[in-house]
Formats: C-alpha cells, sequence, structure tokens
C-alpha cells in the first residue's frame, strides 16, 4: 500500500534548505525553506532525510514507516470436543492489534463470556463453549477491536457443534 504520509519542518537561522530523501520511493527530491512539508502516497520502509543549508551545513534523520493496518480473522464455527484444540476456542487472529474486547451471546441475549483487553492470537484467553456449558447452537459474538488508529465493533455469528 502506498498510502503513508510524512510531515516535517526544517528551521534554523539559514533561511534557504535543500531538503532531500531516499526511501523506497526513491527518487523524490524538494528544495523547501523553513516550511512544512507533507510527502504523500508512501509505501512502508525506511526514509533518509538530509537537509543541508546556504552554508554547507548538514542535517540528517531517519523515519521508519509502518503500515498499521490491521488485518483479523474470526473463526465462524467451533466444536465443544475437536480433535485438534484450536477448533475448540473463539479468538481473534491477525496483525497491528493492540488489543479486543469480546461477549459471548446466545439468541435470547443471555451473556455466556465475556473478558476485555485481550491479546490477540492468545487462543487461551479466548472463548472456549466447553468451559461455559453451552449446548450446540448459534451464538453471537461481539467484539471490539482496538486498532492503532481506531477501534472497531463486530458483530459475528458463531456455530457451535459437538
Amino acid at each position: 500500500d502506498n498510502d503513508g504520509i510524512i510531515s516535517f519542518i526544517v528551521s534554523g537561522t539559514s533561511p534557504s534548505y535543500e531538503v532531500t530523501w531516499t526511501g523506497p520511493n526513491n527518487g523524490l527530491e524538494n528544495s523547501i525553506s523553513g516550511i512544512q512539508e507533507s510527502l504523500s502516497n508512501l509505501a512502508s520502509g525506511i526514509y533518509i532525510f538530509t537537509a543541508v543549508d546556504k552554508n554547507g551545513c548538514i542535517s540528517k534523520d531517519t523515519v521508519t514507516l509502518r503500515n498499521l493496518r490491521a488485518t483479523y480473522f474470526l473463526p465462524n464455527a467451533i466444536k465443544k470436543n475437536p480433535e485438534n484444540e484450536e477448533n475448540s476456542f473463539f479468538f481473534v487472529q491477525g496483525n497491528n492489534i493492540l488489543s479486543y474486547d469480546l461477549t459471548i451471546f446466545d439468541r435470547w441475549g443471555n451473556v455466556h463470556f465475556s473478558n476485555q483487553n485481550i491479546v490477540a492470537n492468545v487462543m487461551s484467553d479466548g472463548w472456549n463453549p466447553t468451559s461455559s456449558g453451552v449446548l450446540p447452537g448459534v451464538y453471537i459474538a461481539q467484539i471490539s477491536l482496538k486498532l492503532p488508529l481506531e477501534t472497531i465493533s463486530i458483530l459475528s455469528l458463531l456455530t457451535v457443534t459437538d
């Protein structure tokens, strides 16, 4: 994704600066004069900025631009007695997820599980229907994903089988 943005200000006692930068989007070069600049449509990666004033004084800085877009995966069915333990837990998997809140309801609105600030990708912190004593059926998972730039609320149907 080339949707990154870097904003910067160059200032000092000399009124004119030549700023160059290199990175995944190589070849960009600009001349600025103590004002704020923004680069957009940038790919994730390391950018190196070099500013030279009219007296030849050099200043360098490095910026690491990371993609903070999250990806996540939710199961839509789990087993109470599976061959593989991973298939018996409802938990969020993905990347760039700070934490999540999870509440499991039955079709009548009764809460069977609720936990906050769960770490993603940790199976044992999710919901295990065997420990809740629930019957096979359809349940509703209410999830609040806390991401680096936003919080997303999700309602998902979940089938529990034997």
